[in-house]
């Protein structure tokens, strides 16, 4: 289940401020990079709704994806705040430096976004499956072997991942609830693709920055 979050509301007024500490954590994340020629910080994105998702039902999860590229001209940082989690749901992904496994093993992954994903936690591995850090779950990787680590993010912590970056995963929930916020970030003056306008317009209902409603009582 998920909805978006109106422009107007406090939500954004406190994540997109920039002396906010995420904003202040993506700038300095991206700030060792080259910026690109005549854009600014990065900020919220105008164009991009921050939305609320919740999984509560049994089996809600999302499948193996890549976050869409919307902007032609900068990078693109999509965030997932977590604000509530007494669910079994992993965030799974596969590093892009990997290779195929040919035996079993087991590592601890670092806070660190290295340009694809931050604040994680653990992860281990195993020959032809992965298993999450929390309970031992098992599930099929359909792809060979690859090695598929994991995290069960925390109330008040976030995942910072660069859009066409990482295929990632959310594993279906069995217990519990999660409830997350999603949002991107891009550089200031940044311009969308065109042949993703019509995406953006699907999500926000009105194409491009939402406006204010008129919220008039009916009589």
């Amino acid at each position: 289940m998920g909805a978006v979050i109106e422009r107007d509301s406090d939500v954004y007024t406190i994540l997109g401020c920039e002396d906010g500490s995420l904003c202040r954590l993506v700038n300095s994340l991206v700030e060792d990079e080259k910026e690109e020629e005549g854009l600014g910080s990065m900020i919220l994105s105008p164009d991009i709704p921050i939305e609320i998702r919740i999984y509560e039902k049994q089996k809600a999860g999302m499948a193996w994806h890549v976050d869409d590229i919307i902007y032609q001209n900068t990078k693109q940082i999509e965030v997932v705040f977590t604000l509530e989690n007494t669910s079994d749901c992993c965030t799974m992904w596969r590093p892009h430096d990997q290779l195929v496994l040919t035996a079993a093993s087991a590592m601890s992954c670092t806070a660190a976004m290295a340009s694809e994903v931050s604040l994680m936690e653990k992860s281990s591995v195993e020959e032809g499956s992965i298993t999450s850090s929390g309970d031992g779950r098992k599930e099929a990787n359909d792809d060979n072997r690859f090695r598929v680590e994991s995290v069960q993010t925390t109330p008040n912590s976030a995942i910072l991942i660069k859009a066409g970056g990482v295929l990632h995963k959310v594993s279906p929930l069995s217990y519990g609830r999660r409830v997350i916020l999603k949002m991107a970030f891009v550089r200031e003056g940044a311009l969308m693709s065109d042949e993703m306008k019509s995406h953006v317009s699907h999500h926000n209902g009105s194409g491009g920055k939402r406006k204010k409603k008129n919220r008039k009582k009916k009589r």
